[in-house]
């Protein structure tokens, strides 16, 4: 349950990124892929709804090399955390591939309990993203693409 938690209805992210994490994923394939996306959120209305922002990403190894399943070892998890924390970012979405569709499957669904972020899910079989968010039902969640700016 995520009335504790703050709605994100949007996540935005680059085209570049977009790219790295479809190769992470055709690279990793048959196994599901996974990574971390680091990023910043921020209000977006009085309804505290939110938009994720990502800024990077922190490609993780599967545990299970699993054409059905995702695990990020425990270790890795607590040291990308810390990596992460360090650049003064957050996880803001957790990304994984599936060799069907791109919708949480049941296991995601009892892990998305656990991990109150986006899951964004990129399908090898459409090539297409989806993202999701649970909030007592899985809601799909606005993804906008743009080309990576950089500050000067």
């Amino acid at each position: 349950m995520r009335s504790l938690y703050l709605l994100i209805i949007t996540i935005t992210i680059s085209q570049e990124h977009l790219r790295r994490l479809e190769t992470i994923a055709k690279e990793r394939y048959p196994a599901e892929a996974c990574a971390l996306l680091e990023g910043n959120t921020r209000f977006v209305d009085s309804q505290s709804n939110e938009v994720a922002s990502v800024r990077g990403i922190v490609p993780m190894r599967n545990a299970d090399e699993s054409v059905y399943t995702f695990r990020i070892d425990p270790n890795d998890l607590i040291s990308a955390y810390k990596e992460i924390s360090s650049r003064k970012l957050e996880v803001v979405g957790i990304f994984h591939s599936h060799s069907s569709e791109a919708f949480p499957s049941l296991t995601d669904t009892k892990y998305m309990e656990l991990n109150p972020v986006v899951w964004l899910i990129y399908s090898t079989l459409s090539h297409s993203f989806a993202a999701y968010i649970l909030d007592n039902m899985m809601i799909k969640v606005n993804l906008e693409s743009s080309s990576l700016h950089h500050a000067s």
